[in-house]
Order: structure tokens, then C-alpha cells, then sequence
């Protein structure tokens, strides 16, 4: 076996470990309904989410967590995608010293200050997935909050309009799991399922042994992805056991893949290169998955990072979307300043193809308002090709010497990126 195929392989079956990793839940006994009670979260830094039903008892939910000094704390609010809740949005915010002093939606610890973050305006919630318990949920929003000061902080939960429903809320990236947790695995499953009121069961079981009047109903399934005729994806992490240099990540797709060759040879010496190439659009709640099996086993200095020719099934709404929340997951898993985000390239021109094209435009002005609101490095790869109809191979990639274009900007925003 190839040692590619052995590295694919083995980064799918623990890929799973590291999706499992990215959120390790809370179950407390805590109330968790006012400052008071408020559920405890021991390291904020650790990516950590809590199930949770509002209701008329219990309006809010309130964590809280102790800091040292000023730092970034990142909080995810997401929902059970069951039809019953597809219009809730509750509201997140984020209470503690040195925060601004506003007229917030709920009685603030004396000393303190906050910052709301609604939801009202979230008109198709990210659908996403989780493929270990095999639950499905509604993403609201991700954001990053800098905490001034050191003290103690909280991150709440609330609907002010007096909606009641199920949610989830998570704070922290780092993925860190002890053996204890795994031993609680299959228990936390059943937990998380019950939550999401899933009643298939999450691992192979001899349910065809069950009379079909025992059997629970079955949930309605997940909303359909928009496919294209053949999916795909390549990983190559080449002197995975060594680590004498920088390692740098691109993700992209068959453009990356075909001017990798020529980046890896002009960094040989100064950074190892890998990639992940794929079909799969950023809006596929599966393109989550694919780049946490890639994070969860290694380290980057660098991620260079394109998404926009595949999935044109998606709207652009759902493009910025997903993007902003794939940008926000990113930038904390490589250091800060290295992230790279590169515009898509443009296909053939031609009558034909300019709707395409047009929409590519679209998708590139996305990237970089995105880019500027959150200060990450852009490479525009999109000029250098436009209009440049016999540099194109076929209708979307291009002959040797527009790669070579493609990969010398390529090269020269990672090795900036990489400069002491």
C-alpha cells in the first residue's frame, strides 16, 4: 500500500476522533439560569458546548469562566434542527469587566458590561451534520469576543421576545480529550441524541430484529446537498514524521492541486508543504469534517486557503455564510497573521460561460469584504488570469505556465507570511 493511501486511510479513521474532539460537552447539575448559578467552565481555550432547554422557569442561560488577562474567547450558538424551532433565535451575549456599558436584556452583575450578539437576521441557518452521533442541527452564528481584562466572564444565552426552545453553546477551539472522556463516550452519545430527539440509533445495531411496531419513527432526513457528478478528495502530507521545518496547509481544489507541485519545490528548504484538494463546496456541512481530520493531527504555521469553483448549487448568501464561518474556525488553528485567503480564478472565457463567470465575481468580492472585516492576508489569484483565454487547458484549468503565475503568488504571500 502506497504510503499516500496509508496516509489517507489513517487520517479518515482518526479524522472521526478529531470531529468527535471538537466540542466536548458540558452536563452539569448547575442550574445555570442566573449569575448565581451560572455553569462553570474550567478552560475557556477548550472547545466545550452545553445542551440546554429555555423555558418560562428557566429563561437565560448563564456560563461562566475566570481569566487571567486580556485574551480572544470564541462562542458558537447553534439549535436541534427540528422543524418546532426553525424560527428561534435567541441571542448571545457575552457579560464581564471592562465590556461596554449598555442597556442589555439582562440584569448584569454589578461592575460589568457586555456585548449582545442577535440573531434575528439569520434567515437560513447554517445546517450542520455531526456524523459520530449522527445529530443534525441549525448553526446561528460563531463570533470572537477580546476579553479586556482579567476577572470573571460570562457568556449567556437568552430570547428577549420570550420565544422557549432547545439550543446549544459552545465556547473554546482547542480540541483536547482525556482517556476519561473517551470511556464516557458511548454516554454522552445517548445524552447528545436525546437532546436532538434522534431516535435512530447512532451506531450499527441489529434493529432489523425489531418488530416494525416497536421501532420508533423515523426523523425526518437531513436537507439534501446539492451534488455534482463526481466528488472527491485528495490529501498529501508529505515528511509527516518530521518536523525540522515550518509545515504550511493550502486547501483548494483541482487549481490548487495543479500549481502545488511547483509551490512545494520553490519552499523545499524552507517549509514542508501539504495540501488538502477537493470538490466539496465550503457550504457542504462536509467540508467541516474533511479539514478537521487534516487539524486534529497536525499543526501549520501557514493555511492557504480557496473555496469558491465548486458548489454553484449554493446561493451566494449560503457562500458568505458558510465562508465567514469557516474563516472564524480557521483563524484558530494557525497562528495569527497566517491565514491566507486566495479569490478563485476564472474560468475560459466566453459567451457561454460568462453567467459563471459573473457569479465567480460575485463569490470574489465575498472573499475579500470578508478578508478586510477580518484582517486576514488575500492573495488575488483572479486578475493575473482574467481575460487570458489561451492560458486555459480546458474550460477551468489552465497550461504550465499560468501555474507557475498562480504558484510565484502563492509562494510569495507564505513566505512573507512566514518572515520572523
Amino acid at each position: 500500500m502506497s504510503r499516500r493511501l496509508v496516509l489517507v486511510f489513517a487520517a479518515l479513521v482518526f479524522g472521526w476522533v478529531g470531529r468527535v474532539d471538537a466540542h466536548r460537552p458540558i452536563f452539569s447539575d448547575q442550574p445555570g439560569t442566573d449569575p448565581q448559578t451560572a455553569v462553570p467552565v474550567s478552560d475557556p481555550d477548550v472547545s466545550q458546548v452545553i445542551y440546554r432547554e429555555l423555558t418560562d422557569a428557566g429563561p437565560q442561560l448563564w456560563l461562566t469562566l475566570t481569566v487571567a488577562g486580556p485574551q480572544e474567547l470564541y462562542v458558537q450558538l447553534g439549535l436541534p434542527a427540528l422543524e418546532r424551532f426553525r424560527s428561534f433565535r435567541p441571542q448571545v451575549l457575552v457579560v464581564g469587566p471592562g465590556l461596554p456599558d449598555i442597556a442589555a436584556p439582562v440584569t448584569l452583575p454589578e461592575g460589568t458590561g457586555a456585548v449582545v450578539f442577535s440573531t434575528q437576521d439569520v434567515a437560513e441557518p447554517r445546517f450542520f451534520h455531526e456524523p459520530f452521533t449522527r445529530t443534525d442541527s441549525w448553526i446561528l452564528g460563531s463570533w470572537t469576543v477580546s476579553l479586556p481584562q482579567a476577572g470573571r466572564y460570562y457568556v449567556v444565552a437568552c430570547d428577549p421576545s420570550g420565544q422557549r426552545g432547545k439550543l446549544w453553546l459552545a465556547v473554546g477551539r482547542k480540541e483536547r480529550f482525556s482517556v476519561t472522556d473517551w470511556l464516557s463516550m458511548g454516554e454522552w452519545t445517548r445524552r447528545i441524541r436525546a437532546f436532538h430527539e434522534t431516535d435512530q440509533p447512532a451506531s450499527p445495531s441489529r434493529s432489523q430484529d425489531i418488530p416494525a411496531s416497536d421501532r420508533s419513527a423515523p426523523q425526518e432526513r437531513r436537507p439534501r446537498q446539492p451534488r455534482e457528478g463526481t466528488e472527491w478528495c485528495n490529501v498529501w502530507i508529505p515528511h509527516a514524521n518530521n518536523e525540522d521545518l515550518p509545515r504550511v496547509l493550502l486547501v483548494g481544489d483541482s487549481i490548487t492541486q495543479q500549481y502545488y507541485g511547483h509551490v512545494a519545490a520553490a519552499l523545499e528548504g524552507k517549509a514542508h508543504c501539504a495540501y488538502l484538494t477537493t470538490s466539496w463546496s465550503v457550504c457542504n456541512p462536509a467540508f467541516r469534517t474533511q479539514l478537521e481530520v487534516i487539524l486534529s493531527q497536525y499543526d501549520f504555521a501557514a493555511i492557504h486557503f480557496n473555496n469558491g469553483l465548486h458548489g454553484f448549487g449554493y446561493t451566494e448568501p449560503q457562500y458568505e455564510q458558510a465562508l465567514k464561518e469557516t474563516l472564524t474556525w480557521l483563524a484558530g488553528h494557525c497562528p495569527p497573521g497566517r491565514l491566507i485567503v486566495a479569490n478563485s480564478t476564472p474560468i475560459r472565457p466566453g459567451p457561454e460561460r460568462a453567467a459563471t463567470n459573473d457569479r465567480i465575481r460575485r463569490r470574489n468580492e465575498i472573499v475579500a469584504a470578508l478578508a478586510a472585516a477580518m484582517d486576514l492576508l488575500l492573495n488575488d489569484l483572479h486578475t493575473p488570469m482574467t481575460g487570458q483565454g489561451e492560458s486555459y487547458s480546458d474550460d477551468y484549468h489552465f497550461v504550465d505556465a499560468a501555474r507557475r503565475i498562480q504558484a510565484a503568488q502563492v509562494v510569495q504571500h507564505i513566505t512573507e507570511t512566514l518572515a520572523p
